[in-house]
């Protein structure tokens, strides 16, 4: 199992559905410029933090 920390106000958009499609949440695009080695696979747990 994967962990991924995320700050607001990028949680709440990760977490809130969307109104076409409630299966995505309104932040469904990944802006980084650098390639990650995580494939998607498998579960993960999300943790919100203030700072």
């Amino acid at each position: 199992m994967k962990a991924l920390s995320i700050k607001q106000p990028f949680a709440s958009l990760i977490c809130t559905p969307r109104k076409d499609n409630p299966k995505l949440g309104i932040k469904d695009i990944e802006n980084r410029t650098w390639k990650t080695i995580f494939l998607g696979a498998g579960r993960t747990n999300s943790k919100t933090s203030k700072t």
